[in-house]
């Protein structure tokens, strides 16, 4: 049985099948070792990055969190509405942005997954007033650091590039039998799309740059 179907044409290997037979030994050969030291390099370049030190980042008011980037990501100023903006540098050949937002929930009764749906829906609509190009791509629950929340994601083109989006949403669970906070914080992260650190959406915030803050995210003031 085939594996694609007839009417979606040969697959991938099929069509590559007589070309790689009619190549000689030695270059099948020199294929193989460039293949080999092509992924070689990319996990030379991902282990450096990841070894290079972390730099602590402590943000106090209006809301209080902390977390850790890497030096590439660099602070710059706030857009509207953000208490912090990270921004990869040029020189890192590639377009890396985290932000941070204060985030207040609507009033709502039950669970509070009921209003993360509606703020998912307005959010979509505001970043599609800005941008015509952005794509829905899918929502659902998330968890950033033992903290539940809700995510958004999307796609968009810019300059012919293109971008990776996620929109977190993140409120403090409550403790000592205390209700359910309505304060917390809005993670926005916009990663373009890169063979080699973001191939796909599912790698924004698990991968390269975007991956430390993210993963480091608290509220509060204090680190573990």
């Amino acid at each position: 049985m085939p594996v694609v179907r007839e009417e979606l044409g040969p697959s991938l290997p099929q069509l590559l099948e007589p070309r790689w037979r009619v190549l000689s030994r030695g270059r099948r050969i020199a294929v193989v070792v460039a293949a080999v030291v092509l992924v070689a390099l990319l996990v030379v370049a991902r282990e450096a990055v990841r070894a290079e030190p972390l730099k602590p980042l402590v943000v106090r008011e209006p809301i209080a969190f902390n977390l850790v980037h890497r030096p590439e990501l660099r602070q710059v100023t706030p857009g509207r509405g953000e208490v912090l903006r990270l921004q990869a540098d040029p020189a890192s050949n590639t377009e890396e942005l985290f932000t941070v937002s204060p985030l207040t929930v609507p009033p709502y009764r039950g669970d509070i997954s009921s209003a993360y749906l509606l703020m998912a829906s307005r959010k979509l609509d505001e970043l599609r007033a800005a941008d015509p190009n952005v794509a829905y791509r899918g929502e659902g629950k998330a968890r950033v650091n033992l903290i539940p929340g809700y995510q958004l994601a999307y796609q968009t083109r810019k300059a012919g590039k293109l971008f990776f989006g996620k929109v977190f949403f993140l409120v403090a669970e409550p403790g000592n039998g205390q209700p359910q906070s309505r304060e917390g914080a809005e993670l926005t992260l916009l990663s373009q799309f890169s063979p080699a650190t973001t191939p796909s959406l599912t790698d924004v915030g698990n991968t390269y740059l975007l991956k430390a803050p993210l993963r480091s995210f608290r509220f509060g003031t204090e680190r573990p």
